[in-house]
């Protein structure tokens, strides 16, 4: 207590030089604006990937069950109910995905096909991305019909309403997903369909390859009736999305083949979360995030530097306390403690005032949106102003490295001059 006493009165009291108080204030600024900077760049990191996990929630589903072995499996009515009696579980849906050529006026292009059952509009927003007013339509009595993504359907030239159909070329698996290359006439299926609607999603790895189609015509063109990719689950307002995943991983073993309802036959599945059916983004995201505060960092070590010229400039301006201190019985740890407190306070200070400077910028920003993406034109945004979300933890993790930096360079200051 008494080294912290005579600490504030050195930080506070007149100096004999007035550039060591200027010094000092730089120190102490230096550190609260690096501060500052490591909240809102969390934050806006924070941001962004929650901007992403809003728009892919869109088109992923809460839980997507996949075979963890190749592409597709057959669909398992005992599977598919034993599913739907979970009581967190209120719908799921069949999809089946696979690589197509789409040609359409003379144009020709690659694409993502997947088939979906009438519950894709209930196991995920689709609802809520669609263009045109004429909503989810895959089949009627007329014909049948696909949605494209917005970027696929730019690119191709197609549009909806649009009276020409477009051509689906898809190889014709036999045996273990294999084409037959023998017959050529053979290797591929065919259908005409036409677009009934345009998605968007503001995500290019969806707008830009896929194409939703019906069940039946996607099985039909890979010529097996019961055919599937994966089974996606859509769960009650207010579940607990990792308790469902466990608890269905363990009621119906799906790690395992056969799994413990007694499905013989059945292969091996892994269970995904929206974040997980999104791992690459997301890891992409939080490396870039991380590599960011490491530089952010690297620049708070070499900030620290003020810290240390400010308290060594002090400790050489109190040589005469330190002679009195000492007459007065003052032992050499004590001293040590006076100057170690002086340079915590030095950065302590910094780092509070940056840190309640840094909150309160991005909890304006996150409610208000005072800076804009583009200059002020937010036409070509998904968003109008920076995505900022602030997460305690990161406000603690930037606080805990700040006070390391602090205390490190506080104790070499200290032992090498004193």
């Amino acid at each position: 207590m008494l080294a912290l006493r005579i600490a504030l009165r050195y930080l506070f009291s007149r100096k004999s030089h007035s550039a060591i108080n200027l010094i000092t204030l730089v120190a102490a600024c230096g550190v609260g604006i690096i501060t500052a900077a490591m909240i809102c760049m969390l934050s806006v990191y924070n941001g962004f990937e929650g901007l992403v996990s809003d728009l892919t929630s869109r088109f992923d589903p809460d839980l997507r069950i996949q075979p963890t072995l190749g592409k597709t499996f057959h669909d398992s009515d005992t599977l598919r109910s034993a599913l739907l009696s979970h009581p967190d579980v209120e719908a799921v849906g069949v999809t089946l995905e696979e690589t197509v050529l789409l040609s359409y006026g003379g144009h020709q292009l690659p694409a993502r096909m997947k088939g979906v059952d009438a519950t894709f509009a209930q196991v995920t927003q689709i609802d809520n991305i669609l263009l045109g007013e004429d909503g989810f339509l895959l089949k009627d009595e007329v014909a049948d019909y696909c949605i494209l993504g917005a970027g696929l359907a730019s690119v191709i030239g197609i549009n909806r309403g649009f009276v020409r159909p477009l051509t689906v070329f898809c190889p014709r698996l036999v045996g273990k997903g294999t084409v037959d290359l023998t017959q050529p006439e053979e290797a591929f299926s065919e259908a005409n369909l036409y677009c009934s609607n345009i998605f968007m999603v503001q995500q290019a790895d969806y707008d830009n390859q896929y194409f939703l189609c019906s069940l039946p015509m996607a099985r039909q063109l890979l010529g097996d009736s019961l055919l599937t990719s994966a089974y996606e689950l859509r769960l009650r307002p207010g579940a607990n999305l990792s308790r469902v995943k466990r608890d269905l991983t363990v009621r119906l073993g799906l790690n395992s083949s056969p799994y413990a309802g007694g499905l013989e036959g059945v292969p091996s599945f892994s269970i995904l979360t929206q974040h997980e059916q999104q791992a690459d983004a997301y890891r992409i995201m939080q490396i870039e995030k991380w590599l960011t505060f490491l530089l952010v960092f690297f620049i708070l070590l070499i900030a620290s530097f003020n810290a240390i010229g400010a308290l060594s400039m002090l400790i050489i301006d109190k040589e005469a306390q330190i002679s009195t201190l000492r007459n007065l019985g003052a032992d050499p740890s004590l001293i040590r403690r006076i100057f170690t407190c002086e340079g915590w306070l030095i950065t302590g200070i910094g780092a509070v005032v940056g840190l309640i400077l840094g909150i309160i910028l991005c909890l304006l920003q996150q409610h208000f949106g005072f800076i804009t993406l583009g200059g002020g034109d937010t036409t070509r945004y998904v968003v109008a102003a920076y995505p900022v979300l602030l997460h305690w933890s990161d406000a603690l993790l930037t606080l805990l490295a700040v006070a390391a930096v602090g205390f490190l360079s506080t104790f070499y200051t200290v032992r090498s001059t004193l």
